[in-house]
């Protein structure tokens, strides 16, 4: 298993582990991962959860009347700048 994929089975795992309901999105460059966190999501969870998203490449948390609170998680599968690289980096 390529290590992006292990990373994107390892976040659905531990979003389900915490409760929430992970959908799955690939396209070209890597793996989208959402969750809709409900409201009454218990506080002691967030921690964990705060631990998972920090392990993808990117993410993200929107809160609206219309959506909900939801999450989203990008893993990288296709080779790109390195992760956390500034200008002028090698």
């Amino acid at each position: 298993m390529p290590p992006s994929e292990a990373r994107i089975v390892d976040i659905c795992t531990r979003l389900t582990a915490v409760g929430l309901r992970p959908e799955r999105t690939d396209d070209g460059d890597g793996a989208r991962i959402e969750a809709l966190v409900p409201a009454d999501f218990p506080m002691g969870s967030w921690p964990e959860l705060l631990a998972v998203l920090e392990t993808a490449d990117r993410f993200g948390f929107a809160d609206s009347t219309s959506r909900g609170r939801q999450l989203g998680a990008v893993v990288r599968t296709a080779p790109g700048p390195a992760r956390h690289a500034s200008p002028g980096t090698p």
